[in-house]
C-alpha cells in the first residue's frame, strides 16, 4: 500500500483518532511481525515485540517526520527492541542430543510404564526409515550427531528459520507416523 496513505493516518493518529491508528497497526502488523520474526530463535516471541512496537509507536507519533515513510519507523522500532531482547534473553541453549534423549525416554516412561519402550523405539527406527534422504540427514546431524542448528546452518547456507521450521516438521511428521503406527491416532 502506498505510504501516502500513511502519512493521512498519521496526521488523524497524532490527533488522537485511534480509528486511524488502529488502520496503520492492521497495515502494517504482517510485514512487522514476519520482520521481527524472521530475526528471532523464537518466533512466537514476534507477537509480543510487534505489540510493543506499536505501542511504542503510538506513544512516539510526535516525533515522526511528517512526509517520511512509515514502515521503515516502525522497523527502527523493532529493530531496537530486538537488540534490547536479545540483550535480556540471551537464549539458552537447548535440544541438544542428551535433553532429547532424556525428554524421549520420561515420555516413553509415562506412558509405557509397563515395558512397551520397545514398540515405541521400533515406531520410531520405522518412521525414521520413511523420511527422505534430507530431512533424515538433518535428524541425525541434530539429534544423533548433536551438532547445533547455528553449525547446520552454516553447512547448509539455509536460514536459522528454514533449519528450525525443516527440524520442527519432521518432528511433527515422526510424531503423527508414530501415533498411526501404534494405534494413538
Amino acid at each position: 500500500m502506498p505510504e501516502t496513505d500513511d502519512s493521512a493516518l498519521v496526521e488523524a493518529s497524532r490527533g488522537g483518532d485511534l480509528e486511524a491508528f488502529s488502520a496503520l497497526v492492521m497495515r502494517h502488523q504482517g510485514a512487522l511481525r514476519a520482520c521481527i520474526a524472521v530475526r528471532l530463535d523464537e518466533p512466537h516471541h514476534a507477537e509480543d515485540l510487534a505489540q510493543e512496537v506499536f505501542i511504542l509507536a503510538f506513544r512516539k507519533l510526535g516525533e515522526f517526520e511528517a512526509g517520511r515513510p512509515f514502515a521503515p519507523w516502525l522497523r527502527g522500532i523493532a529493530f531496537n527492541l530486538l537488540r534490547n531482547y536479545g540483550r535480556k534473553a540471551r537464549a539458552v541453549a537447548s535440544g541438544d542430543a542428551g535433553a532429547l534423549r532424556a525428554l524421549v525416554d520420561a515420555e516413553i516412561g509415562a506412558l509405557h510404564a509397563d515395558g512397551g519402550e520397545a514398540d515405541w523405539r521400533a515406531a520410531l527406527q520405522s518412521c525414521l526409515g520413511e523420511l527422505g534422504d534430507d530431512p533424515r540427514g538433518l535428524v541425525r546431524a541434530r539429534y544423533e550427531e548433536d551438532i547445533g542448528v547455528a553449525e547446520i546452518c552454516r553447512r547448509s547456507g539455509k536460514r536459522h528459520s528454514a533449519v528450525t521450521m525443516q527440524l520442527h516438521r519432521i518432528r511433527m511428521q515422526l510424531k503423527a507416523c508414530i501415533e498411526r503406527r501404534l494405534g494413538l491416532a
